[in-house]
């Protein structure tokens, strides 16, 4: 169900004004073979980097004209957070950048599809951690924490009683820009 008719139904079904939505934003280090050279200290990313790029490189194949780019206050809060806005060939190594956008902008980073869950690496010798998806990125434990906070007081300013309601753009606004009728095709 993830076609643009089926994204479209679902948005509709599910964008009700009364909830507040946002989201998170990544986007990795494009694949270079500067990077695929770094990973040779490390056996595991040797082999999985290959993977990383290959995986990155079909994520930045999709078709622009079925992801619409950032509106209104997202484009903004974008290049407030990053000082531009994504390319359509931008993604986390899984899914393109603008794809991930939805109602209210929470947070963007430089972070593959699995850092902002916490799988980055880390070798401090309390916290050994593995890289799922070794991007080099360079997202780490300080990144994390300020991802997470973001997240966290976001929840927390909608929890509270008689919180101001937020204009989001949420629904037909990010669904139906400048979509192709299927008819067309």
């Amino acid at each position: 169900q993830l076609t643009p008719a089926g994204c479209d139904l679902l948005n509709a079904c599910t964008a009700e004004p009364a909830l507040a939505y946002g989201s998170v934003v990544a986007r990795a280090a494009r694949p270079t073979w500067r990077s695929f050279l770094r990973s040779f200290g490390d056996p595991y990313a040797q082999l999985v980097y290959p993977l990383y790029a290959f995986l990155y490189r079909l994520a930045a194949r999709h078709e622009k004209r079925w992801i619409p780019e950032a509106v209104g206050s997202q484009r903004a809060r974008l290049i407030e957070l990053w000082g531009d806005l994504p390319s359509p060939r931008d993604n986390d190594g899984i899914s393109p950048t603008n794809s991930q956008i939805w109602g209210e902008l929470v947070h963007a980073t430089n972070a593959d599809h699995l850092d902002v869950v916490g799988h980055y690496g880390v070798s401090e010798s309390e916290a050994q951690a593995g890289d799922w998806l070794p991007s080099h990125t360079g997202f780490g434990p300080g990144e994390f924490e300020r991802l997470w906070s973001d997240v966290a007081a976001y929840l927390i300013a909608q929890a509270r009683p008689g919180a101001p309601a937020r204009e989001t753009e949420v629904g037909t606004v990010r669904t139906e820009q400048d979509m192709p009728n299927e008819n067309d095709a």
